[in-house]
């Protein structure tokens, strides 16, 4: 691997690091550490500014996936009950999870052995930056669906390089990539690649609510 500025390189795949905001949803808080520390030190409620507009940030909770539901509250809670009852607490678990914590460029070295072992090297694009609302997610651009071309579709995959991602951990910097390569990318590679994929009414399919499987 060679360092180019603020790129590492492992064969083709370019990995880079953002130096300033790029990605920000519109329910993402731009004072999230402000009003961390405010509810952990004072025990004071948050009260989040959020970069999207009022009536954006309405439209976004009005959407059926941004709903909080409670249907599997009980379940959650006795999870919860057993990690404490056996860990005494949720940093212990996740150390004993996923093993002590590890920088970004230990993970970059694991990242890089992954994507060329997995014969994905020059398939995707790998994006750190510390202005992520979770740990990682994968990302696509290109033509619009209904023009239906894959070879034109550029695919990154953004990583959170803060303390806040749980993942930057010794083995959980491998959960995550299967995951975010396993489930997301593998599933966008290849619906890109159907018959169906611009035209899912013709066959009579549907988008799944949720690809976390």
């Amino acid at each position: 691997m060679r360092q180019t500025g603020n790129r590492d390189v492992a064969g083709t795949t370019v990995v880079r690091t953002l130096e300033h905001p790029r990605y920000r949803p519109a329910l993402a808080p731009v004072n999230m550490e402000e009003q961390k520390h405010r509810f952990l030190h004072h025990g004071q409620l948050p009260q989040f500014e959020l970069p999207g507009s009022e009536d954006r940030v309405q439209a976004v909770m009005q959407r059926k996936v941004s709903r909080i539901k409670f249907d599997h509250f009980h379940q959650a809670k006795k999870i919860l009950d057993v990690v404490r009852q056996k860990f005494g607490d949720g940093d212990r678990f996740i150390e004993a999870a996923f093993g002590p914590p590890v920088d970004q460029e230990e993970a970059t070295s694991v990242l890089s052995r992954y994507i060329v072992e997995h014969s994905l090297d020059g398939m995707l694009k790998v994006l750190w930056s510390g202005d992520l609302n979770c740990s990682g997610r994968m990302q696509w651009k290109g033509p619009a669906k209904k023009h239906n071309r894959p070879d034109l579709r550029r695919y990154s995959l953004w990583i959170q390089n803060t303390a806040e991602n749980m993942y930057l951990r010794q083995h959980g910097i491998t959960c995550l990539l299967d995951h975010e390569i396993g489930t997301h990318f593998f599933r966008m590679l290849n619906d890109g690649l159907q018959p169906w994929y611009s035209n899912r009414d013709g066959f009579g399919l549907r988008l799944c609510s949720t690809r976390e499987g």
